[in-house]
């Protein structure tokens, strides 16, 4: 609950308490033996400082975080904390360091899948970290190849509800046929959200 608040406090931009309630995070995992909400604290400050213009504070955080993970054998917050590690080097101009963390992320990323809407996210993450190194090595067409495919992934999950409450992507519709899905409905527009299921929302599309 904590990681959540402090979550909800740097979305919002209060940085300051965000970091405290982090660390009150930290506190209490450390004090309860909590190895998942630790590590988790962990990375979470470590993000921050990153986040904060103090990429060099953050990377022994994230290091622990990554160790603590991989003993607890959690593979999608070894993405996340690995990928995290990248976009920390990255911010040190260390683009070797951070070209190495972004190829592990993704291979790891691609032995998961992206199942889920944690895991798409964080492979888009990836892929975007991937074109900010190779366009600063001056690679702009790898670059530009790493966001299309950022595209084709959003694209591909993105759930366009029309009046009849019928999915009007016919990549995703493939998946969820015609019903409103979890994976779908963060990426859909607004305004394409019918009030009530249509007469077509439960038959097949």
């Amino acid at each position: 609950a904590l990681d959540n608040m402090g979550v909800i406090y740097r979305n919002l931009g209060q940085l300051d308490l965000a970091a405290q309630t982090f660390e009150r995070s930290l506190e209490l995992a450390r004090t309860i033996g909590h190895s998942f909400h630790e590590a988790l604290s962990l990375a979470n400050l470590g993000e921050l400082a990153t986040e904060r213009g103090q990429p060099e504070a953050g990377l022994p955080l994230l290091q622990q975080s990554l160790a603590e993970f991989t003993t607890l054998n959690d593979q999608p917050n070894i993405i996340y904390s690995t990928l995290l590690l990248g976009e920390a080097e990255l911010r040190l101009g260390r683009l070797e360091a951070a070209h190495d963390y972004a190829d592990r992320a993704l291979a790891l990323c691609e032995k998961a899948g992206a199942a889920g809407i944690s895991q798409l996210r964080e492979k888009v993450r990836v892929h975007r970290l991937m074109a900010a190194i190779l366009r600063l090595n001056g690679n702009l067409e790898r670059s530009q190849g790493y966001l299309g495919e950022c595209l084709e992934m959003l694209q591909d999950q993105t759930c366009r509800w029309s009046a009849s409450g019928r999915c009007t992507n016919w990549h995703a519709r493939s998946r969820h046929r015609g019903r409103r899905p979890t994976l779908c409905w963060p990426r859909a527009r607004r305004s394409n959200w019918p009030r009530k299921p249509g007469p077509g929302a439960n038959s097949r599309a």
